[in-house]
């Protein structure tokens, strides 16, 4: 290694002692970015710097900022970052998911770039968060169409109807010149465009498929062979909704839930506002069958109480542990969501019906 390259590799790694840096992807002023991975832990981060003020004779300042790792069915709650890159989510005050967030700072950035200026700015951060929450910004003239679109469509109040990365990356502005190694593999877009080719086609014959479906003739076969209408051999479609929805009072869900878990002889502890964490072991269901009401509830101070159970328990591998947490949903409904740690989790499916079974208050 010569001279300059271990100057160079000496800066890089002073930027961040905690992590080794790896290579940069992207180019052009949005889209670069520098792979990192922390040193203890193996967690893998990607460094994208959003001020200028983090800017210091074009290297980085030893700050890092604040960052946080992502768990799978958890929401973060830190409101943090610049309040101008902030989505309306975060400057609420709400719990938000990580990629949505992100995507709306991606935005700014965007803006930025075309247009020189922030979409929001006011003179008191109060003013400048009520513009946030209420998405209010203008769109210079020259901008052109696509650029229009595809802002509009990132920065949207309703993170759930926000655009997600791969619609950012089918969108036609970003696929303008795009570079060879950013765009999807050969096969994948063949997949793509012949689903697209067979969408057409379909939308195509729908009319001339209707007209046939429809005529006295086919009608009249249909009731001789027997055949029932298209729209009577398929069920009802039914309208999903996640989780457990109940309109009751938190106070009085949260008591059945504990009823609930007592009654199966699960253990459980609080680990925050409405929000529990539970262990079952599903081969030793039958044998605690004996026990009284108070030695099935583990009490969150004693220690012991959990010990007991993996002691007594040879098999503990097949214990479920999982969260419940209750949120808040619209039109005044609470919605309990169960979240699984480990375990089988063909059982846990089991354990949640026989739970949904159990609630009184749905």
């Amino acid at each position: 290694m010569t001279e300059p390259n271990k100057k160079k590799s000496s800066k890089s790694e002073a930027l961040l002692p905690k992590y080794i840096l790896g290579k940069t992807l992207g180019i052009g002023s949005s889209c670069k970015v520098k792979l990192g991975q922390h040193v203890l832990t193996g967690c893998k981060v990607a460094v994208k710097i959003l001020k200028l003020q983090n800017l210091k004779d074009a290297e980085v300042e030893r700050d890092f900022g604040f960052s946080n790792v992502m768990h799978d069915g958890h929401f973060l709650k830190t409101s943090c970052g610049s309040p101008s890159y902030a989505a309306p989510e975060v400057v609420s005050g709400k719990l938000y998911a990580g990629p949505e967030v992100d995507i709306w700072s991606c935005g700014i950035i965007l803006y930025v770039l075309l247009c020189g200026i922030f979409p929001f700015d006011a003179d008191n951060i109060p003013s400048l968060f009520k513009q946030i929450k209420q998405g209010l910004y203008t769109l210079p003239t020259h901008l052109s169409p696509l650029a229009k679109d595809l802002i509009i469509r990132i920065l949207v109040v309703d993170p759930l109807r926000r655009f997600t990365i791969p619609q950012i990356c089918e969108h036609p502005w970003f696929q303008y010149s795009l570079p060879c190694y950013l765009a999807p593999p050969v096969e994948e877009a063949r997949r793509g465009t012949k689903k697209d080719c067979d969408t057409s086609y379909l939308h195509q014959l729908g009319g001339a498929a209707k007209i046939v479906r429809n005529s006295p003739k086919q009608q009249r076969h249909c009731i001789d062979n027997g055949i029932a209408s298209p729209k009577l051999q398929f069920p009802v479609r039914r309208n999903w909704t996640p989780g457990i929805q109940s309109p009751a009072h938190p106070r009085d869900i949260m008591v059945e839930i504990l009823e609930v878990l007592r009654r199966l002889n699960i253990c459980w502890k609080e680990i925050g506002n409405y929000n529990i964490r539970c262990k079952c072991i599903p081969n030793f269901w039958s044998s605690l069958q004996n026990k009284s009401t108070s030695d099935l509830r583990c009490d969150p101070n004693d220690a012991s109480s959990s010990r007991d159970v993996d002691i007594v328990d040879p098999r503990s591998q097949n214990a479920i542990k999982f969260e419940i947490q209750l949120y808040k949903a619209p039109q005044k409904l609470y919605l309990i969501d169960l979240q699984r740690i480990s375990g089988p989790p063909m059982l846990f499916l089991e354990l949640c019906l026989l739970f949904l079974s159990q609630l009184q208050l749905l």
